[in-house]
C-alpha cells in the first residue's frame, strides 16, 4: 500500500488516543539525505514561494522505499506556512496505515523560525483515527490514521516532517507494487523518488507523463532507482475528463513479471472447494431443480447473487484482494465484488457451468493496456461464464439488472482472468448501441384553450437498469412531484390527471413509466405554447472548461430519442437538421400529421471522449444541438407555425431582448432562450447545474485541499462574499455509479446558508493509500 502524507485542514470526529500505535527513532541509515538540505531558508526557490496556494509552499517531497525481507517507506515533507491561510493545514500531519501488517515510526517533526530550530516531535498531540476510510462505500477495511497536531505555528516557519511506514500486505505474497504520484497540485521545489531493491528480485518500473527518466545504479547487491526534478509545476487538472486519463507524472513499479504472472498470482486467492453439503449446497440443489437448462440455472444463481446478497466489503488485511470463503459469504448474505463473483462462481461449478473470476477497471477500460502489470492496475472483479458454448461476461453487483442471461453488455474493455493458464489481458467485446436506450415521447392534445399532456418514456438496458435503482431510493409520491413541478415550469396551471404507471418488463429488461396531466391554460399571455427536447438539451451543455489540455468525457454510450406529437393545431413542418462532429450524431424530423406534427430528435454518441484538439469544434455542434432543440413556438389554432427567424430552431441566446419592431401580426413572438430544467429518471437528466453542484457533474481534483478552495470561490448563492479562512467543512463520501464522489459542506458565517458541492478526488500525494483491488 502507497502510504503518503496528508495535510487536511479537517479531521474526522472519532479520535483516540493511542500511544502505541507508532515508535519513534532516528532516520534509518539506508536512506540518503534530500536535496536541498532540510535549512529551510537555503531550500526556498522561486517556484516554491512566489506560486505558492492555499498559504503554502512546497519545499521538498521525497519517498524513498527499501525492498527487502518487507518493505520500508520513508516519508519526508518540508513546507513554509506563506500566508495564515497555510497555518492551519502546515499544523496537521496525517499518515494512513493498516495496523493488520504495517508499522509507523516517527523520526522527527520540526518547526524552523528564523535560526531556531524547534523539536515538536516529542510536544505534538497525536491522536489515532479509526477512519474505516471507504466506509461511506459499504467498505471496512480497518485502516486508521494517525494524527499529528503541532502548536505554535507561524507565517513564516518551515514545517519538517520525516517517517517511515514499514510491512507489505501479505496477500502479494512478499512481492511489491506501488504506485507514486510525482508531482502536487502545488508546486514543489525538489521532488524525489528512491527506490532501493535486491537486484536479483524483477522489479519493473513504469513513468508517464514526464519525460525527465529515472537513473540507476548498482550499490553493492542493490540497485538503486531515483527520479528526481526541481520547480516542479502543479498540475492543472480540467473539469470533465474522462476517467481514464489523468494528466499527473506517475511512477509505477512491481515485481509481477506480466499479466500471465498477475493471473497466476489470482487464481490462487479464487481457489476454493466446489460446495457439495451444507446451506450453500441445498440453494444450489434448488436452484437445479427448479430450472431446466443450464442457461436458466446460471441466470437464476446469477440474480440471487445480485439481489439476495448486499455490497458490504470487509477488507481486513489479506482481505483487500482475497475473497471470503462461498459458504460464508452465502450465510451471512453481504460481501463486495470478490466475495459475490466468488460465490456465484461456485455455485455455478457446482452445477456443471463453467466458470471464473476476471479482474477488471471500470475507469480504465480498454487503457488497461498501458499499465505496468500488477494487481493494482484492477479495482473489480466480475465473472466470465461458458454457456452453451457462448462466452458470457457478468457482474454480480449489479443488482438492478434484469433480462435474458448475457443480454446486457458489460463494458469494461478488458479484464484479466484468474487463471493460472492465462496470458494476458482478455478483450471484451461489447457490442455498439444501435437503438435507443431511452425513448421520451410526449403528446400534447390541443382542445381549445387547454390541452392534456401524456408522456410515455421507454426505458432498456443500462437505461431500464438506471430507473429501477431510481425507483427504489425514491418514493413514488416524490417522483410524481418532482415531475408535475418540472412541467410546471413551463405551464404554470399544470395538475396530475391520474397517477404515474411504472411496467416493467423484467424478463426483457424494458421499463416503461406513463404520465398523465391535464393544462387547463395551455396558451401564455402571447397566444402561444413552446415545447422543446428537453432529454437532449441537458445532454449538449456548454462545457465547464472549453480551452482543454485534457479530452472531455462523454456519456458514452448514448442514444436518446425525443418526440413531441402535438395534436389539434394545424402546423407547417419544420425543415431537417443534422449535425455530426465525429464525436455526437444529432439528427431532427418533423412528419406532418392529419391535425398537427411529429417532432423527433435522436442524439447519439460515438466514444468516450473528444480530444483537446477538437473540443472547441465539438462545443460549436453542441451549440447547434441546442439551437435545434430549443424553444418550438406552437400559435393558437389557425395560425401558422414559424421559426424564429435568428435562429433554424426557434431559439436565441439568453441574453436577447424582446425587439418591438419584429412583432408583427401573425409573425412568431421573439423570447430569449431559457434553458429548460432535464427530466428525472436518470442523474444525467436532472436540470443542468454548474460543476459541482450535483455528483452527476462532480468536479475532478487532485485533494482536499484543492476541493475546500473551490468550495469558497467565488460569490455564494445567498450573496454574501465567500467567509475568509473561518468557515468549517463537513465531508461526507458518497458511491455514485461506480465513482467515488465526496461532498464538501460548508456555512455561510453571514447568514447560515450552507453551500455544498461534490467532487472526485484524484489519488496523489495528498491521498493516504494505494490504488486497490476491493471493490
Amino acid at each position: 500500500m502507497l502510504l503518503a502524507l496528508v495535510i487536511e485542514a479537517s479531521l474526522l470526529p472519532t479520535a483516540i488516543a493511542a500511544p502505541r500505535e507508532y515508535a519513534t527513532a532516528p532516520t534509518p541509515s539506508w536512506v540518503t539525505p534530500s536535496s536541498p538540505s532540510s535549512g529551510a531558508p537555503r531550500a526556498e526557490t522561486p517556484a516554491s514561494t512566489s506560486s505558492s496556494e492555499a498559504g503554502i509552499a512546497d519545499l521538498v517531497i521525497d519517498d524513498q522505499l527499501r525492498v527487502g525481507r518487507t518493505a520500508e517507506h520513508y516519508i519526508r515533507r518540508v513546507r513554509k506556512v506563506t500566508s495564515p491561510a497555510g497555518v492551519r493545514s502546515a499544523a496537521e500531519f496525517e499518515l494512513l496505515y493498516d495496523p493488520a501488517y504495517e508499522r509507523v515510526t516517527l523520526h522527527h517533526v520540526v518547526v524552523l523560525r528564523g535560526d531556531e530550530r524547534i523539536d515538536a516531535t516529542k510536544t505534538a498531540t497525536v491522536r489515532v483515527i479509526e477512519s474505516e476510510s471507504s466506509r461511506d462505500e459499504q467498505i471496512y477495511d480497518g485502516t486508521r490514521t494517525i494524527v499529528f497536531l503541532l502548536a505554535d505555528v507561524r507565517v513564516g516557519d518551515v514545517v519538517e516532517f520525516e517517517a517511515t511506514v514499514a510491512g507489505e500486505n501479505p496477500v502479494f505474497g512478499g512481492r511489491t507494487n506501488r504506485r507514486w504520484r510525482l508531482d502536487s497540485s502545488r508546486p514543489t521545489a525538489y521532488r524525489r523518488a528512491r527506490i532501493v531493491y535486491p537486484s536479483s528480485r524483477p522489479l519493473a518500473f513504469r513513468l508517464s507523463r514526464t519525460a525527465v527518466p529515472t537513473t540507476s545504479r548498482e550499490v553493492g547487491a542493490d540497485t538503486e532507482v531515483t527520479w528526481e526534478a526541481h520547480d516542479l509545476p502543479a498540475v492543472v487538472f480540467d473539469d470533465d475528463a474522462p476517467p481514464w486519463f489523468t494528466p499527473t507524472i506517475g511512477l509505477s513499479l512491481s515485481e509481477f513479471t506480466s499479466w500471465a504472472d498477475v493471473a497466476r498470482w489470482a487464481s490462487t486467492l479464487y481457489s476454493f472447494d466446489v460446495p457439495t453439503n451444507g446451506p450453500l449446497f441445498a440453494k444450489i440443489r434448488e436452484i437445479s431443480s427448479a430450472h431446466a437448462t443450464a442457461e436458466a440455472r446460471a441466470l437464476a444463481a446469477l440474480r440471487f447473487v445480485q439481489t439476495e446478497v448486499r455490497y458490504l466489503g470487509m477488507e481486513l488485511g489479506e482481505h483487500s484482494h482475497r475473497p471470503h470463503a462461498p459458504a460464508s459469504v452465502f450465510a451471512q448474505r453481504f460481501g463486495d465484488c470478490k466475495d459475490k463473483t466468488s460465490l456465484l462462481v461456485a455455485m455455478l461449478r457446482a452445477m456443471g457451468i463453467e466458470a471464473q473470476p476476471a479482474l477488471v477497471n471500470p475507469d480504465l477500460e480498454a487503457h488497461l493496456d498501458e499499465e505496468l502489470p500488477s494487481p493494482f492496475a484492477f479495482n473489480h472483479v466480475i465473472a466470465r461464464l461458458r454457456v452453451d458454448g457462448r462466452e458470457i461476461w457478468v457482474d454480480p453487483t449489479n443488482s438492478f439488472e434484469r433480462g435474458p442471461l448475457g443480454r446486457e453488455p458489460v463494458r469494461y474493455g478488458r479484464a484479466l482472468v484468474a487463471s493460472p493458464e492465462e496470458t494476458g489481458l482478455v478483450r471484451i467485446d461489447a457490442q455498439p448501441v444501435t437503438e435507443p436506450t431511452t425513448t421520451v415521447h410526449e403528446t400534447f392534445n390541443v382542445s381549445g384553450e387547454s390541452a392534456t399532456l401524456d408522456v410515455v418514456t421507454r426505458h432498456t438496458g443500462e437505461d431500464a437498469t438506471g430507473v429501477r435503482r431510481t425507483l427504489a431510493n425514491r418514493t413514488r409520491d416524490a417522483l410524481e412531484r418532482s415531475n408535475v413541478e418540472f412541467y410546471a415550469k413551463a405551464f404554470p396551471t399544470v395538475a396530475v390527471r391520474s397517477p404515474f404507471v411504472v411496467e416493467d418488463d423484467e424478463a426483457t429488461n424494458v421499463v416503461v413509466v406513463r404520465e398523465f396531466y391535464a393544462i387547463p391554460h395551455v396558451y401564455d399571455k402571447n397566444g402561444r405554447f413552446d415545447v422543446w427536447a428537453h432529454s437532449i438539451q441537458t445532454l449538449v451543455g456548454r462545457p465547464q472548461t472549453t480551452r482543454r489540455s485534457s479530452p472531455l468525457s462523454l456519456a458514452y454510450p448514448l442514444f436518446v430519442r425525443h418526440e413531441i406529437e402535438v395534436e389539434g393545431v394545424e402546423l407547417r413542418p419544420l425543415d431537417d437538421s443534422t449535425v455530426n462532429d465525429g464525436s455526437i450524431v444529432f439528427t431532427r424530423h418533423s412528419e406532418k400529421l392529419p391535425k398537427g406534427l411529429l417532432l423527433t430528435f435522436e442524439l447519439r454518441a460515438l466514444t468516450d471522449a473528444v480530444p483537446p484538439e477538437k473540443v472547441a469544434e465539438h462545443v460549436a455542434a453542441r451549440s447547434k444541438i441546442q439551437d435545434a432543440v430549443d424553444w418550438f413556438v406552437v400559435p393558437k389554432i389557425g395560425e401558422p407555425v414559424k421559426e424564429n427567424p435568428a435562429h433554424s430552431a426557434v431559439s436565441i441566446a439568453v441574453d436577447v431582448v424582446l425587439i418591438v419592431g419584429l412583432l408583427i401580426v401573425g409573425a412568431v413572438v421573439l423570447v430569449r432562450r431559457t434553458r429548460r430544467a432535464g427530466r428525472r429518471w436518470r442523474w444525467r437528466w436532472r436540470r443542468a447545474r454548474s460543476a459541482g453542484e450535483v455528483p452527476a457533474r462532480a468536479i475532478r481534483v487532485a485533494s482536499r485541499h484543492d476541493a475546500e478552495r473551490r468550495v469558497f470561490d467565488g460569490k455564494w448563492e445567498c450573496g454574501h462574499a465567500p467567509p475568509q479562512g473561518t468557515s468549517q467543512v463537513a465531508w461526507a463520501s458518497i458511491a455514485f455509479g461506480a465513482v467515488r464522489v465526496t461532498s464538501a459542506r460548508a456555512l455561510c458565517p453571514s447568514c447560515g446558508q450552507a453551500r455544498v458541492r461534490y467532487f472526485e478526488l484524484l489519488r496523489d500525494d495528498d491521498t493516504p493509500r494505494d490504488d486497490r483491488a476491493g471493490s
